[in-house]
């Protein structure tokens, strides 16, 4: 029997070789375009990765400031409209006393106003 396989192996050889001759540039071809293909593809990405997952690390980062920022602004709103609250009261305060005593009358002592007096001068 491995006598027979043997005879058969030569014979087919001698078959293949020939149209292995003749298909071998044109297998070189379509298989070398395709690994060329696939190195440059494979290049690109080694050379693209790194750039994305450095944008995606941007867009985290971004959106973490993004957020504290929004934050920030939330913070700011509340105290602008305390200050605004607060200076709608003072206004609504100065306004009651338009006919009352003047705005700098002591509180403690209504009607009674205060005398600012100047220590430079003498008492006459």
């Amino acid at each position: 029997m491995a006598g027979i396989m043997r005879t058969f192996s030569k014979k087919v050889s001698k078959l293949w070789r020939p149209v292995e001759r003749r298909l071998k540039p044109h297998v070189d071809r379509w298989t070398g375009k395709t690994e060329r293909r696939q190195r440059a593809r494979q290049s690109a990405l080694e050379e693209q990765i790194p750039a994305f997952l450095a944008a995606v690390r941007t867009v985290k980062a971004f959106g973490f400031e993004l957020s504290g920022v929004r934050r920030d602004v939330a913070a700011l709103k509340a105290e602008n409209e305390a200050l605004r609250a607060e200076i709608e009261a003072l206004k609504n305060a100065v306004a009651g006393t338009a006919g009352g005593p003047a705005p700098h009358a002591d509180p403690d002592l209504p009607g009674r106003r205060f005398e600012v007096r100047n220590l430079s001068q003498k008492a006459s």
